[in-house]
């Protein structure tokens, strides 16, 4: 539905900002190495999956 982006604009983040663990921070890394920004439907499933991820954590501890 929504084209991926090169937005010359964009902030280009840091990688010591993004976290190997962290399915945003994946989804983010990988967007910015091929140069684009995330689609909203990327955002949504890395945050799908990030909260999939913090479910699972609660009920280990």
């Amino acid at each position: 539905m929504f084209p991926k982006t090169k937005n010359p604009k964009s902030k280009k983040i840091n990688n010591e900002d993004l976290f190997d663990d962290c399915p945003i921070c994946q989804a983010m890394k990988k967007a910015q190495e091929r140069g684009y920004d995330l689609s909203y439907e990327e955002l949504q499933t890395a945050f799908a999956e990030a909260n999939k991820l913090q479910s699972k954590s609660k009920t280990v501890n």
